[in-house]
């Protein structure tokens, strides 16, 4: 996870396990709410 700046950041999740959904997050208000820019399934 990283911040750009004091509201606005962005996040990976996962693992690498096979057959798992990951997403890359986006916040812009310092991590209250969190929205799903992609969402991927390792393969």
């Amino acid at each position: 996870m990283t911040f750009i700046d004091s509201l606005t950041g962005y996040g990976i999740t996962g693992d690498g396990t096979v057959g798992d959904t990951n997403y890359i997050i986006k916040t812009s208000d310092g991590g209250e709410n969190w929205d799903i820019i992609l969402q991927f399934i390792e393969i």
